[in-house]
């Protein structure tokens, strides 16, 4: 996995740990050992278009670079599944 795809899995195990504690502290109890996890990552590409510049007769700037309003981006999630015993 590469760094970006690490880092969301890192978050989101975080964020089932934090919901397992709050969970156990409601009941009484603690959070024990992890007896179980699964991982499902995916990534949601997004390409924004270029914006069409307004035709102006004024416009005396300088034309934009090819691809200055041109950029990909790729959102990268991960769902955890996690079971912790109950102490």
């Amino acid at each position: 996995m590469d760094e970006a795809k690490n880092k969301a899995v890192e978050d989101a195990y975080r964020r089932a740990r934090n919901s397992a504690d709050t969970l156990a502290r409601a009941a009484g109890r603690t959070v024990g050992d992890l007896s179980y996890a699964s991982v499902d990552t995916f990534e949601n590409p997004r390409i924004a278009m270029p914006r069409m510049r307004a035709m102006s007769a004024t416009a005396n700037a300088a034309p934009p670079a090819p691809t200055e309003e041109f950029t990909a981006k790729c959102d990268r999630y991960a769902h955890v599944n996690a079971l912790f015993s109950l102490k």
